[in-house]
């Protein structure tokens, strides 16, 4: 059964807009296709979870990759819709 992105209270999150999304064998997300656009191809996933924080990397990742949620005044009004 996958493991749902723990809720993490804001007090307890330095940077509440970073996201990590670990790629593995499990996570609330199912990973269909992944294609490489420039450099080497990372390693294929079955799974995907995104988690509100900075995850470290743990044996049972492929990968984990972060980022953060843009300013919403940088959004298009139908992307904020």
């Amino acid at each position: 059964m996958p493991h749902a992105a723990p809720v993490i209270p804001k007090f307890m999150n330095p940077n509440p807009r970073l996201f990590s999304f670990v790629g593995g064998r499990e996570g609330t997300w199912q990973a269909h296709d992944a294609r490489t656009i420039a450099g080497d191809a990372w390693p294929s996933v079955e799974r995907l979870n995104v988690v509100a924080s900075n995850v470290a990397p743990s044996a049972e990742a492929a990968w984990v990759l972060r980022g953060v949620t843009s300013n919403e005044s940088y959004a298009t009004r139908p992307e904020k819709e």
